[in-house]
C-alpha cells in the first residue's frame, strides 16, 4: 500500500512540475515574441537569437525545440497563423516533451500535435519523400546517440529541396534529406490544413 502512495505522490509532483514549467515558459516565450516575433516568419535560427530567447522545458530552445520549430514552420508555409510561443506550449502541455525537455520531444508524438493544430498528414519513410510536397523529417545527428536527434521542415518542388532550421544558424538550405537524414527515424508528409488540400 505504501509503495502505491509513493508512486502516486511522485506522479502528482511530476505532473505539477510539468505544468509549472509550461506556465513559466509561456510567460518567457510571450516576452520573446515581442522581441523576436515569429507570427509572420519561418524559424531557422535555433542556434541563434531565437534559440537563445525562447525556452522549452528547463532549457533554452536552442537545446531541444526543433520539433516545435518544425511544426511552426509548417504552419507558416501553409499560411496558417502561428506563433512559436504557442506551438512550444502545445508540445509542453500535450505530453510530447521528454524529461522536462532534456531529451527534446518524442518524434512519434509530432502527429498528435499536428492533429491538434488541424494539420493533415501521412507518416512516410524517407524513400517515399520523392513526391513534391511539404514534410517534417526526424533523424539522428552524426555521432548518434551522443549528438541527439534533429527535426526539420523540408519542401520538395520538382526535385528542388528547401530545408528549414537544418543547421540552425538562420539560413534556409537547398539540401536534400536524402543527404542529411541518412539516420532516418520518421517523417510526416503534410497533406492539408483543416478542410483544405495542400496544393
Amino acid at each position: 500500500m505504501m509503495v502505491w502512495i509513493v508512486i502516486i505522490a511522485a506522479a502528482v509532483l511530476y505532473i505539477a512540475g510539468y505544468a509549472a514549467v509550461s506556465v513559466s515558459n509561456y510567460r518567457v516565450n510571450s516576452r520573446a515574441e515581442r522581441l523576436l516575433p515569429t507570427s509572420s516568419r519561418t524559424v531557422s535560427d535555433q542556434n541563434g537569437e531565437t534559440g537563445m530567447q525562447y525556452r522549452y522545458g528547463l532549457y533554452k530552445a536552442r537545446h531541444n525545440a526543433c520539433e516545435a520549430i518544425a511544426v511552426h514552420n509548417v504552419k507558416i508555409i501553409l499560411g496558417v497563423p502561428s506563433r512559436l510561443a504557442d506551438v512550444i506550449r502545445r508540445f509542453q502541455t500535450g505530453v510530447s516533451m521528454i524529461g522536462l525537455g532534456f531529451f527534446g520531444s518524442n518524434v512519434y508524438m509530432i502527429g498528435t500535435v499536428l492533429r491538434r493544430e488541424s494539420i493533415r498528414f501521412k507518416r512516410v519513410r524517407l524513400k517515399e519523400a520523392e513526391e513534391d510536397g511539404l514534410y517534417i523529417f526526424c533523424f539522428w545527428n552524426r555521432g548518434a546517440p551522443w549528438h541527439g536527434i534533429h527535426t526539420v521542415t523540408a519542401e520538395n518542388k520538382a526535385g528542388r529541396w528547401t530545408s528549414y532550421n537544418l543547421h540552425g544558424h538562420g539560413t534556409v538550405y537547398a539540401e536534400s534529406p536524402f543527404d542529411y537524414a541518412k539516420n532516418y527515424i520518421c517523417g510526416y508528409r503534410i497533406t492539408g490544413y483543416g478542410n483544405k488540400e495542400k496544393g
